[in-house]
């Protein structure tokens, strides 16, 4: 299960590559990822909000997640942690305003993947 979402992962980073505004994940050199979640970035630059996008993606049967709404520093049972640091948390609130999670799960179909690379490339105006 855990090579087939590598696989679903890896197909739709390819299909997702140079969408403007769209950063799917990457995985650093000499690291893996089990794929639990498959989560892209739908920045400023993009044509389409997150929720636009999420919208847009529902209405093909596409189901999306935002499992990451808040960053840390945003929860108050974290606002004493000694570990929290407060000097730049700008990167922190920007991943959490812009992340959202796509299917990556082992019983994709390829016609399914290319449902989501249609249905992202779709609102953002790609072909």
């Amino acid at each position: 299960a855990m090579e087939r979402r590598r696989h679903n992962a890896e197909y739709l980073t390819e299909a997702l590559h140079g969408l403007p505004g769209i950063v799917p994940p990457s995985v650093p050199a000499g690291y893996e990822h089990v794929w639990h979640q498959y989560t892209i970035r739908v920045t400023p630059e993009a044509p389409v909000s997150r929720e636009e996008l999420a919208r847009q993606l529902a209405e093909r049967g596409i189901g999306t997640g935002v499992y990451y709404p808040k960053a840390l520093v945003d929860y108050p049972i974290f606002h004493d942690h000694p570990n929290v640091r407060w000097d730049d948390i700008s990167a922190a609130q920007a991943a959490a305003r812009e992340v959202l999670s796509l299917p990556v799960h082992p019983h994709l179909t390829r016609d399914d993947l290319d449902a989501i690379a249609a249905g992202i490339r779709g609102a953002v105006g790609a072909r």
